[in-house]
């Protein structure tokens, strides 16, 4: 969230860095900046006036003692990865460990039934889930067909979570199930395509398993998933309420070609690429703080800087003022020279009409 960075001392720029819940894509229009402006200082003053008084009259409540102050934190693990939310300045002390939940997870069988039906697809398996966010059942008529209408010319077979032990008009290549062990499915050889809401624990498993995603976001962070997912070339995003069978038809043949498959590979790759596991790296690193005692040389000075001073708000007052002066002087020089210049020539043409 937009308060988080400034806790341990990390600029924050508006100009690129969003405030989570936008979800513009990237570079932002002008207007996006404005917006994402605007949303940062509220979202900063919210939090500053409303949420942390609360949690501190909530912490006397309910613990009886006075809420940690996170501005003294030694350590932020951050669920990201600059492979996919792109470059950021963090300090020291912000470690990225996005992937953490699936680190130390080993792929386990398929129950035999839903093993068989994929090793048994020639052309590949999609999965499809929207995670707890919308039910498959509860779609719309008119969405359902549109769904079933594109899987049904797919040569591949899809895999949908569907909440019910029914589906009217199903088509022979459709699987429904009321749950699935999806990162299993996602790593499986035979996965071509995930079709997901975009939540991130989804989109980072879908990236470590190497396969494509189109994104049809809900709520929340996973627009914002899914701009960076589509710029960083692991999928494409696709509006729900938009969505036709033919939209949904191309979208899938675009994310199932060889050049977007192989797309999703590199990212990966970029993604596993680390000197340490991301569990490996929590670990150092609480473990670095706790053997410096509290890792005060990795905190940043900015911590302590008052308002006007991180904004550099008094040297712009000094530059500006400095300047005002400067040209203030400037004036009056310029001015007295011309009237001393003026002067002499008005003192020699009078004294040329005395000698005639």
């Amino acid at each position: 969230m937009p308060w988080h960075p400034g806790w341990l001392g990390s600029s924050q720029n508006p100009s690129t860095d969003q405030v989570l819940l936008n979800g513009f894509k990237h570079p932002m229009t002008f207007w996006n900046r404005v917006e994402n402006t605007l949303e940062h200082i509220f979202s900063v003053l919210w939090y500053k006036y409303n949420i942390e008084p609360a949690g501190r009259r909530y912490s006397q409540q309910f613990i009886g003692e006075d809420a940690a102050d996170p501005h003294q934190a030694s350590l932020l693990l951050v669920n990201s990865h600059h492979t996919l939310h792109g470059a950021r300045p963090l300090t020291p002390s912000i470690i990225e460990v996005g992937g953490i939940h699936i680190t130390n997870k080993k792929v386990k069988p398929l129950p035999k039934l839903l093993e068989n039906w994929i090793n048994n697809s020639d052309a590949g398996v999609i999965y499809f889930s929207l995670g707890s966010m919308i039910k498959g059942d509860t779609f719309p008529s008119e969405k359902r067909r549109a769904f079933i209408g594109a899987f049904a010319r797919l040569r591949q077979r899809v895999l949908w979570k569907w909440e019910n032990d029914t589906m009217p008009d199903k088509p022979d290549n459709v699987m429904i199930y009321k749950w699935m062990p999806q990162f299993d499915i996602l790593c499986n050889p035979k996965a071509k395509l995930f079709i997901s809401h975009g939540g991130l624990l989804g989109i980072t498993e879908a990236i470590h398993c190497g396969i494509p995603t189109i994104v049809m976001p809900q709520f929340g962070d996973q627009r914002h998933n899914a701009h960076y997912l589509e710029r960083s070339g692991g999928g494409l995003m696709l509006i729900l309420a938009q969505a036709t069978e033919e939209k949904l038809f191309n979208a899938i043949q675009t994310l199932l070609k060889p050049e977007n498959q192989e797309k999703a590979k590199e990212l990966s790759r970029r993604f596993k690429d680390r000197p340490l596991s991301p569990m490996d790296t929590a670990i150092y690193w609480i473990e670095h703080v706790a053997r410096n005692k509290g890792g005060n040389h990795m905190r940043s000075t900015a911590i302590d800087l008052p308002f006007y001073q991180y904004f550099l708000l008094d040297v712009i007052a000094f530059l500006f003022i400095g300047a005002l002066i400067y040209v203030y002087i400037s004036f009056k020089v310029t001015k007295a020279t011309l009237e001393l210049i003026n002067r002499k020539s008005v003192n020699k043409e009078n004294i040329r009409k005395k000698t005639l």
